[in-house]
C-alpha cells in the first residue's frame, strides 16, 4: 500500500501492515525468546490500554475513552508490527497472525456462556473470522507495489485500511482484556464494543481492493497497442477468473 499509513483524522503513521496482539506462548514459539520478550513488553502496554476501556460502566463512557486512547493504541500496534516484521519473512508473520487469532477465538468460545449472549458470540466470531481473512490477504499486498497508474487510489485505500483494522482490533483487545480480568460488562457496552469490532468488514474490503489493484488493475495503459474487441473479452474473462481467488466473506 502507500508509503504512509493514516488514521481517519489524517495523523500520519509509518507504514507497516498491522498485526494482532500476540499471545505470549505464540510469540515465543514463532519468534524465539529474545524477540518475544520485546514483543511481550509492547503487548503488555496494548493490554493495559485495552483494560482501561474494559473498565467502563456505560456506552458513552466507553466512546469518550475510546476517542482519547485510540492514537496511543495505534502507535503501540504499529511499533509491535515493526518489531515482528523485522524478525522474519512474510509467510512466517502470516502464520503468527493466524495462530494468534485462532487463540483469540478459542478464548471467546471458553467465556461465551458466561459473558456473551448467543447473538453476541455470533457477532464476535464473525468479526474474528473476517479479521483472519483480512490477514490472509496481506502477504499479497505488502510484497508487491501497486501499478503506477493505481498509486493514488492505493494511498486512499491504505489510509482507510490502516484506520479500520486498528480500530477493529482495539475493540477485540478490549473484549479479551475484559475476559482475562473477569470483568462483567453491561450488555449495552458489549454491544458497543462488538459494533466497533465489526468495522473489520471495512478493513477486509480495503484488503481485497489492495489485491485487485496489484493483481488485476482496471486502468491498464495500452497506448500504442491496438486493442480489439476479442482482446477486451479475453481480458474480462481473465480478470473474472482471478477475482474468484479472493474469497468473499461467508
Amino acid at each position: 500500500m502507500s508509503a504512509l499509513l493514516e488514521d481517519r483524522d489524517r495523523k500520519m503513521l509509518p507504514l507497516v501492515a498491522p498485526v494482532p496482539s500476540v499471545p505470549k506462548d505464540v510469540a515465543e514459539r514463532r519468534l524465539g525468546r529474545g524477540p518475544a520478550e520485546v514483543v511481550n513488553l509492547i503487548v503488555a502496554q496494548v493490554s493495559a490500554t485495552a483494560l482501561r476501556l474494559a473498565n467502563v460502566k456505560t456506552p458513552q463512557e466507553f466512546i469518550e475513552l475510546r476517542n482519547e486512547v485510540f492514537d496511543k493504541y495505534a502507535k503501540l500496534c504499529i511499533g509491535l508490527a515493526h518489531i515482528i516484521r523485522a524478525e522474519g519473512p512474510t509467510p512466517s508473520i502470516d502464520a503468527l497472525a493466524d495462530e494468534s487469532l485462532r487463540e483469540f477465538e478459542r478464548r471467546f468460545r471458553e467465556v461465551a456462556s458466561v459473558l456473551l449472549s448467543a447473538h453476541q458470540l455470533e457477532e464476535a466470531l464473525f468479526s474474528l473470522s473476517t479479521l483472519r481473512r483480512t490477514y490472509r490477504l496481506l502477504s499479497r499486498i505488502v510484497s508487491n507495489p501497486p501499478p503506477k497508474q493505481c498509486e493514488i487510489e492505493d494511498r486512499q485505500t491504505a489510509s482507510e485500511f490502516g484506520w479500520s483494522v486498528l480500530y477493529a482490533q482495539m475493540h477485540l483487545d478490549t473484549l479479551l482484556a475484559a475476559f482475562v480480568a473477569h470483568i462483567e460488562l453491561p450488555s449495552e457496552v458489549i454491544d458497543e464494543m462488538l459494533a466497533g469490532f465489526r468495522v473489520v468488514v471495512m478493513a477486509y474490503s480495503c484488503a481485497r481492493q489492495g489485491v485487485r489493484l496489484r493483481e488485476f488493475p482496471c486502468q491498464f495503459d495500452f497506448s500504442g497497442v491496438e486493442w480489439s474487441s476479442e482482446d477486451q473479452q479475453l481480458a474480462a474473462e481473465s480478470t473474472a477468473e482471478r477475482e474468484s481467488t479472493i474469497l468473499p466473506i461467508n
